[in-house]
C-alpha cells in the first residue's frame, strides 16, 4: 500500500502540474481536469506496473484495459467531487479540490488495481480446467517474444 501510495502522489503532482498548466492557459476547470486525468492516469499505470504491483500474467493490452477500467471509476468520482467541490464552495483553492477529491478516490482505486488489474488470472466461467486463460491473459512465451513466430516456436532460418 505505501508504493501505491507513493505513486499516487507521483500522479497526483502530475494531475495538479497539468491541470495548472491549462487552466492557466483558460481551458475552463472541466476540459483542464479531463486533460490532468487522463495524463496522471497513464503515469500511474506505468509506475504501479514497475513499482508496485509488477506486471501480471496478462497482455500488456488486456492490463491497460483492465487498468483504465478501473481507473475510470476511481477518476470518474475524483472528477464529479472534484466539479462539485468546486461549485458548492467555489472559494475553496483548485487545487485543494484536486487533493480532496483524489484522496476519496483512492481506496476504490487501490481495490481495483490489486484485485482486479494486478490480480491473477482467473478460471473462466464454465471452463474445464481450473487455471483456463483467455488468448488475452496468456502470458507470451519466451520463444515467441523473441521470435515473433505465430505458433510460439523458435523459426529457423534457411541459407
Amino acid at each position: 500500500m505505501v508504493r501505491f501510495l507513493l505513486v499516487g502522489l507521483v500522479g497526483l503532482a502530475s494531475d495538479a502540474t497539468t491541470y495548472s498548466v491549462c487552466a492557466a492557459w483558460d481551458f475552463g476547470d472541466a476540459i483542464a481536469r479531463a486533460v490532468s486525468l487522463g495524463l496522471a492516469t497513464g503515469v500511474t499505470w506505468r509506475l504501479n506496473r514497475a513499482f508496485t504491483f509488477g506486471a501480471s500474467r496478462r497482455s500488456p493490452a488486456a492490463e491497460g484495459t483492465r487498468y483504465a477500467l478501473v481507473a475510470l471509476g476511481a477518476q470518474g468520482a475524483n472528477y464529479l467531487i472534484f466539479l462539485g467541490l468546486r461549485a458548492a464552495a467555489p472559494q475553496l483553492p483548485a487545487l485543494l479540490c484536486i487533493l480532496l477529491s483524489a484522496a476519496c478516490a483512492a481506496t476504490f482505486s487501490f481495490l481495483g488495481q490489486r484485485f482486479y488489474t494486478f490480480g491473477r488470472a482467473s478460471p473462466r466461467f464454465g471452463s474445464r480446467e481450473p487455471a483456463a486463460l483467455a488468448a488475452s491473459d496468456r502470458p507470451l512465451s519466451p520463444d515467441r517474444r523473441n521470435h515473433g513466430s505465430p505458433s510460439g516456436c523458435p523459426t529457423r532460418r534457411v541459407s
